[in-house]
């Protein structure tokens, strides 16, 4: 059986949520019906190595009840054809010269076959003004230092987002490259550099910092920060900033791992905070104009007024950037898989995500988290919702008020009973008022919005 990672990561969604269905899983990774099934019956194959498949209704629970299932599929994990590019890639970038002979063995590849890969991997190059030099010595890289250190630095990223995914090869090889002291105190300090920058951050803008550390910091430079003084360091500070920030900046990365940051990559860095924590405004047309066409989809599934935040490109044109660079190395991100999934296929957040994708197809569920708590659930936050009901039995309201969220996108901070409501309104804030009953509600200074019953999706009898 052919085991790669994205079986890999099927089975975690599995295991994660065992009341999963076929179809959703489908929709989760745009697979087509009859492609989930297949990618189900190959795991099914390796791990009970029984010919005879079960039913599609028992096919998932089998595999969800299965015993060490993911270091089984591991164990015999190949690489997809894009890892074997990053491979390759990788071994370039941190070694600058490999070997034909070793590569085709590793990968199992021919030498002819291998040529294929290499045309791709000198596109990308060629992007960084890198180039890719074959002969029947090996493979090499040539270039400038700063292109050599600026695609390392995009290669990292790409194996901080993949890492949990990657065969067990390329997942050795790479971890062994990182050998870094102090681990967990360079940690600390890329949470702390993170919070003194001053900008929302995800797993996206500290896996930016790490690359950035790991691919310009060096311990050998004759002229890094330690060996500025904070009166010198001025002449290096970038016009768009200001002193104060500048100086805070500079001051943290003295005292951090960060001390051994050559002084001429220091503009770099800021580069790094303006793209990827405040969004530059020097953007490319296409990334501007992908911004004014996502715009009304968010409008749409989010409602109007995230339009009054004046901070809308500023939050959204990052998260395209990081959509560029993961188009641009193929990045398979599965950070989605982290967000508990359960009823997610029902709601108007992953419908939002597929509509997205037309236009940017690397946007995912992780993505659009993080854009609708800062755009939605903060914006909600500031209008309270209650729900006014009379009728309906209190134990099924907690899931009226799951479906309402579900089928209407409508927050509801607390229900109360008709008979109660004037009372609780004499001593509570309320902005508006929702109903899924007919009832005769007049009040002048609180919205009241009537909504349709929302009915929980179900299987129809045949």
């Amino acid at each position: 059986m052919y085991i790669n990672s994205k079986h890999l990561q099927i089975l975690k969604v599995i295991k994660s949520n065992p009341n999963i269905s076929i179809s959703e899983i489908g929709k989760l990774f745009s697979l087509s019906s009859q492609y989930t099934k297949l990618h189900l019956e190959t795991i099914y194959l390796e791990l009970f190595k029984d010919s005879l498949l079960p039913k599609d209704s028992l096919l998932i629970s089998k595999i969800y009840n299965a015993l060490n299932s993911k270091n089984k599929l591991r164990q015999v994990q190949q690489f997809t054809k894009n890892q074997k590019i990053f491979y390759l890639l990788f071994k370039l970038v941190t070694n600058k010269h490999i070997k034909l002979l070793h590569i085709s063995k590793d990968l199992n590849i021919t030498k002819r076959n291998i040529n294929n890969y290499f045309y791709k991997i000198n596109n990308i190059l060629s992007f960084f003004s890198i180039k890719l030099n074959i002969s029947n010595k090996g493979v090499k890289i040539t270039g400038n230092d700063f292109s050599i250190r600026r695609i390392t630095l995009f290669v990292i990223f790409k194996f901080l987002i993949e890492k949990d995914f990657l065969p067990p090869l390329f997942r050795k090889e790479a971890l062994s490259f990182f050998k870094i002291k102090k681990f967990s105190q360079l940690k600390k300090d890329i949470i702390n550099l993170s919070i003194a920058i001053g900008s929302e951050t995800s797993e996206y803008h500290y896996f930016t910092i790490f690359s950035f550390f790991y691919s310009f910091c060096d311990n050998d430079s004759l002229n890094s920060l330690n060996d500025v003084s904070l009166e010198k360091i001025f002449k290096y500070k970038p016009s768009r900033h200001t002193d104060y920030f500048f100086l805070k900046i500079v001051t943290f990365l003295k005292k951090s791992n960060f001390s051994t940051l050559p002084t001429k990559y220091l503009d770099s860095f800021f580069n790094i905070i303006d793209i990827f924590f405040y969004s530059k405004t020097q953007y490319s047309k296409t990334t501007n104009s992908l911004v004014k066409q996502i715009q009304p989809i968010f409008y749409k599934y989010l409602g109007n007024q995230v339009s009054s935040k004046k901070d809308f490109f500023t939050l959204l044109t990052p998260w395209i950037e990081y959509c560029h660079i993961k188009s641009l190395f193929f990045i398979e991100d599965s950070s989605f898989l982290n967000i508990n999934l359960n009823d997610i296929s029902n709601s108007n957040l992953f419908k939002m995500v597929k509509e997205i994708q037309k236009l940017v197809p690397n946007f995912t569920l992780y993505e659009a988290v993080f854009l609708w708590y800062k755009l939605y659930f903060n914006q909600h936050n500031i209008q309270t919702n209650i729900l006014v009901y009379k009728n309906i039995n209190s134990t099924i309201i907690p899931n009226i008020i799951d479906e309402i969220y579900k089928t209407h996108n409508i927050i509801i901070h607390h229900s109360i009973n008709i008979r109660f409501m004037n009372h609780y309104l004499k001593t509570n804030k309320v902005d508006n008022i929702i109903t899924i009953e007919n009832l005769n509600i007049y009040n002048k200074n609180i919205s009241i919005m009537n909504v349709s019953f929302p009915i929980p999706e179900y299987n129809k009898m045949v």
